[in-house]
């Protein structure tokens, strides 16, 4: 079922949202509460890889680590 440019636009909205709490929500972790953080993490990397997705990135197309490696060699 296709979903409308209102859709697709939404959840990117709400994924980048998710990422940003996330990431907040490490910063704010206490060093020393090591448990906690290492859940921080594993929740903003679980958010990361949702906005990958949601973006398409690493683009679908391509081969993701060769491409990823590719565009770091070319970066100014």
């Amino acid at each position: 079922m296709a979903r409308s440019k209102e859709d697709i636009e939404t959840e990117r909205e709400l994924t980048v949202g998710l990422v940003i709490g996330c990431a907040l929500d490490v910063k704010k972790s206490n060093a020393a509460d090591l448990i906690q953080g290492i859940a921080g993490l594993e929740k903003l990397l679980a958010a990361t890889q949702q906005l990958a997705r949601v973006f398409g990135w690493p683009d679908d197309g391509r081969d993701g680590e060769a491409a990823a490696t590719k565009r770091a060699r070319t970066r100014h």
